[in-house]
């Protein structure tokens, strides 16, 4: 029968996996990301479980979460990293409304230690009780989704016009040569890692040092999951790309150029080839992660590149937060950002 209040029950990950199977989500909501989860400090499962969200009225579930704890100083908060996942069709700015609302009173009742819950909403100007991220976590609510079904001329069909026209200047002008090398050793990664530094310095990122790629790329390659190409001019790597792969939706997770092969189209044969791999394996959708908006105005400078790619601009759900306890929160946030956390 269906109930008259909102349910979420923890659920096993088979049901899970079965709930979601066949549409794309990020690869942070998936089991398969659990592994690597458990090598990074704390983000333990909630309450051991994933759960699944039973609306008012429903006798199904319409969305699943994968929970997550962390603490911020004492501060105690829940991340739903890339989910709730909705089931079937997106949803609604009024059923995230109701997901939001419960989802408060739920957590609030069952786990009052808890100060905030951080989750993704696809219509987050819309939906009233959250709040911008306490911390800079580079969200963001828009994304290249590239269509990697059919055949090579599908794809660049698909392209801009400016896509077509830079691929076909890579393939004349390149000098770098790229390949996969998936197979890499660690002495032969860590000669990307430099240009990696060079691209964080020249785009104003915050990257990371050797042993955390190191440690990303060899727990989903030992799995199948990861795939690396590579740019070399004579034999000296200039550029690099890894792809994370799970089932039929990847992710283009990490790239890095320099500068002088970025001006000869090497991040662009680098991408191409890349795609032509995957779709060759059968990979039906490929997620570039992010760009610019109105929301993260500080991943334009993305934009250039990755939007010549399709189309089509897809929006997702971006990360904002459920404030629990707004003393503690507005408290420890403010202690947090004195102390630089």
């Amino acid at each position: 029968m269906p109930s008259s209040h909102a349910i979420f029950r923890p659920v096993t990950d088979d049901d899970y996996d079965e709930l979601i199977a066949g549409q794309p989500y990020p690869h942070r909501a998936s089991v398969a990301w659990d592994g690597y989860a458990a090598t990074l400090p704390e983000r333990e499962l909630w309450n051991g479980s994933r759960v699944a969200y039973w609306p008012v009225g429903s006798t199904s579930p319409r969305a699943v979460l994968t929970l997550r704890q962390f603490h911020i100083r004492r501060m105690a908060f829940l991340w739903a990293d890339g989910s709730p996942v909705w089931v079937g069709d997106e949803p609604t700015a009024a059923e995230e409304q109701a997901l939001v609302d419960a989802l408060r009173r739920w957590v609030a009742t069952v786990d009052p230690t808890q100060s905030f819950i951080r989750l993704h909403v696809l219509h987050h100007e819309e939906v009233t009780g959250i709040v911008p991220t306490c911390q800079q976590i580079y969200g963001h609510d828009s994304t290249i989704i590239i269509d990697t079904t059919g055949t090579e001329e599908d794809l660049r069909a698909r392209m801009k016009k400016r896509g077509r026209r830079d691929v076909n200047k890579a393939g004349r002008e390149c000098r770098a040569t790229v390949s996969e090398e998936t197979a890499i050793d660690r002495a032969g990664f860590d000669q990307l890692i430099a240009i990696m530094h060079e691209t964080a310095d020249r785009q104003g990122f915050k990257d990371y040092d050797a042993d955390h790629y190191w440690s990303f790329f060899t727990f989903f390659r030992d799995r199948g999951m990861a795939r690396l190409f590579v740019g070399r001019e004579e034999g000296r790597p200039v550029n690099w790309g890894m792809f994370i792969v799970r089932g039929d939706f990847a992710t283009y997770e990490v790239a890095a150029s320099s500068e002088e092969a970025r001006r000869n189209y090497a991040p662009d044969l680098t991408l191409y080839t890349g795609l032509l791999a995957l779709q060759a394996d059968g990979v039906r959708a490929v997620d570039l992660v992010a760009i610019g908006s109105d929301f993260a105005p500080e991943l334009s400078t993305l934009n250039n590149f990755k939007t010549k790619w399709t189309q089509e601009i897809t929006r997702v759900s971006a990360p904002v937060e459920i404030v629990l306890r707004p003393r503690r929160y507005r408290f420890l946030n403010a202690l947090a950002h004195r102390l630089g956390h």
